[in-house]
């Protein structure tokens, strides 16, 4: 009887958990109409769905057996930094690399590895990309299927299948939509669920300081497990990996793709991170010493922690205690299923397959793709379970390859394709056979042999090899002959739009991308050629100056030619750096406050992901300020009003 009604408390709050996420994935399904809105949420993502998406995204299933199975075994400050890092990396480095991620427009890692070096260099790293995914994924599916098993007494299999179907589904059918909306529900549980937990613990086994006084032996609270050598897990180690995955890893890089504006990134990133430290530092290590007092004399695994705790709580809170483990897994499962489906799609299916389809196009394929990595991953975990020991190494091993190429093509412009591709290449390799050889747990971590491996080989092949930047000038400029008489229509439509982008305020190539509806690399190949040309010029070769343009003398006199400006146009475009598109969608916000961007974009007549290129410029300018917890609302400044006042005439003359 205390079996059936344990079950049934468990069961009950989680069907309907289920049952509402199922339904906000049908919810949000609605809100699709482009690959813009499915992989980056229309790029309307407030900082507290961010900030609260990337640290419900540290609580996975394997933290929440990881860390208190860690403080049992190697002590409560191995547990508590395994968690305080991770606070640090996603508490900082999201919002200082997230800038130039922005500003590049580009929505993969090894997109961006194009944009800065080569096509073969992003292939390489494709392939790195996805198997740090998976190597992420998969334990997830392994250890989330084994809980739920051993709480529930169903077969691991159907257990593994169920969870996985569950997430797959509302992602399949809202994208980034639908983990930003069911993040909302989920963050909800995990900041009750918590605190509701430590105080039944507390109520039944005494205060944390009675425990470690209780377990002074067992609990090693004086010792860190591993010490500062460069083994797992050693705290290096830990300081390393938290400070390297935010960089590298795909399903951080689309968050910062899908975020509203870098201070909207910047607040959410700060705020993710005292949201890890506030919640799971010290609470999931003490989760180990807890399992200790409701299990006297008791030999279990340290890592079953945490499902011990669950048979052991009261009805009402076991049940509870479950929609904590499963927002854990889902928080962290689903963006990484995302991010995985975006790099299939973007540098696999668009690259090599339908490069010409539209944006629009794109989306049943999006979806269809993001769930066949997550089935792939699902069979990985059933049929080969001993992978799942290498796998977690696999994925740390893996943000290395995209990680170095990432931040030395930042800082140096002098580093070369070819020192990029074979470095890649070379260290995923070479790791692999490490992790295979068993030597990450005797020698030296994967992580820091990728390092040493991979900069050694950037810094001593880059001298012996040709750079791509700065681009060599082509001399004669082919079209600079067409402003002495030749023909102008010569010029591609591309590079007329970019350049009469460029001329309006649309100087980024993020803007770029969104108003040619390109892929990536397909546009900052063109804004090399114009560079090459003698039309364009960056504002620099390292950082964000990388991705910001503006035009030549050269440029400007051609794009003159071919679209000329009455005078006031040039006035408002000469004094205020906007075009007359964006003064429309100027005037449009004013007359129309609170309609929603696709609105806008309709009643402008522009494509929109185009008119996020507009709102972007008018947003860095200050006139414009936006609310809204998750569709944005877009409404004018004091600055923008006078602007706006200023500039009407023109409205009424076009």
């Amino acid at each position: 009887m205390e079996i059936t009604a344990k079950l049934f408390s468990m069961f009950g709050q989680l069907l309907i958990f289920i049952a509402i996420l199922i339904i906000l994935g049908f919810v949000t399904r609605k809100w699709i109409r482009s690959i813009s809105d499915y992989f980056a949420s229309g790029r309307e993502a407030s900082w507290l769905i961010y900030g609260l998406a990337q640290g419900s995204m540290m609580l996975s299933a394997t933290t929440l057996y990881f860390a208190p199975g860690s403080a049992i075994i190697w002590g409560f400050w191995t547990a508590f930094f395994s968690v305080f890092f991770a606070a640090i990396g996603y508490g900082t480095i999201p919002w200082v690399i997230g800038k130039m991620i922005r500003i590049s427009g580009v929505y993969t890692v090894p997109e961006w590895i194009e944009a800065r070096y080569d096509s073969k260099t992003r292939l390489a790293v494709t392939i790195a990309c996805l198997l740090a995914l998976w190597g992420v994924m998969e334990p997830q599916i392994f250890g989330l299927g084994h809980i739920l098993s051993a709480l529930t007494g169903v077969d691991y299999v159907y257990c593994a299948i169920l969870s996985t179907a569950i997430y797959m589904t509302y992602i399949f059918l809202g994208g980034l939509w639908a983990i930003w909306v069911t993040t909302i529900v989920m963050g909800i549980i995990i900041m009750t669920a918590l605190p509701i937990s430590w105080g039944w613990l507390w109520s039944a086994y005494g205060s944390p300081w009675d425990i470690i006084s209780q377990f002074a032996n067992v609990a090693r609270m004086g010792e860190i497990g591993g010490g500062l050598d460069f083994l797992f897990p050693g705290l290096l180690t830990l300081l390393a990996m938290w400070l390297i995955i935010p960089w590298g890893a795909q399903e951080n890089w689309i968050k910062s793709v899908a975020i509203r504006n870098d201070r909207h990134l910047i607040i959410g990133s700060i705020f993710s991170g005292i949201y890890i430290a506030l919640f799971f530092t010290w609470g999931l290590a003490l989760y180990g010493y807890y399992a200790l007092a409701a299990y006297p004399g008791v030999k279990f695994d340290p890592f079953a922690a945490f499902p011990l705790l669950v048979l052991k709580a009261p009805l009402g809170i076991d049940g509870y205690m479950l929609l904590l483990l499963m927002s854990a897994a889902f928080t962290t499962t689903g963006p990484i299923l995302l991010g995985a489906g975006t790099v299939v799609m973007r540098d696999l299916y668009q690259r090599f397959v339908k490069p010409e389809a539209t944006v629009e196009q794109l989306v049943l394929p999006g979806r269809i793709l993001t769930v066949v990595f997550g089935i792939i991953s699902l069979i990985t975990a059933l049929i080969l379970p001993w992978v799942t020991w290498y796998a977690l190494s696999i994925g740390a091993a893996f943000i290395i390859p995209t990680f170095i190429p990432i931040i030395v093509g930042l800082l140096w412009k002098r580093v070369t394709p070819t020192a990029a591709f074979i470095s890649a290449t070379v260290t995923a390799i070479v790791q692999v056979i490490w992790i295979a050889l068993g030597y990450d747990a005797t020698i030296i971590h994967p992580i820091w042999l990728g390092l040493a491996l991979c900069l050694s080989l950037i810094f001593i092949i880059t001298p012996f090899t040709k750079p791509k930047y700065p681009v060599p000038r082509l001399l004669p400029t082919p079209t600079a002959t067409a402003t002495n008489g030749g023909d102008l229509r010569t010029l591609p439509e591309e590079k007329v739009k970019i350049l009469e982008a460029v001329r309006s305020g649309i100087k980024t190539t993020a803007g770029l991308i969104d108003t040619l509806l390109l892929e990536g690399s397909k546009v900052i190949k063109l804004v090399d050629e114009l560079e090459a040309e003698g039309l364009v010029e960056r504002e620099g070769y390292r950082g964000l100056k990388l991705f910001k343009l503006k035009l030549t003398s050269e440029g400007a006199k051609i794009i003159d030619e071919l679209r000329p400006l009455t005078s006031e146009e040039r006035e408002l475009i000469e004094k205020e750096g906007l075009g007359l598109v964006t003064l429309k969608i100027l005037d449009a916000i004013d007359k129309n406050p609170g309609k929603p961007t696709v609105e806008l974009a309709k009643m402008i007549g522009i494509h929109p992901v185009q008119f996020i290129a507009h709102v972007d410029l008018l947003d860095r300018k200050g006139l414009i300020k936006d609310k809204g917890l998750l569709k944005r609302i877009i409404l004018l400044t004091d600055k923008g009003r006078k602007l706006l006042e200023r500039y009407t005439h023109l409205l009424k003359t076009t």
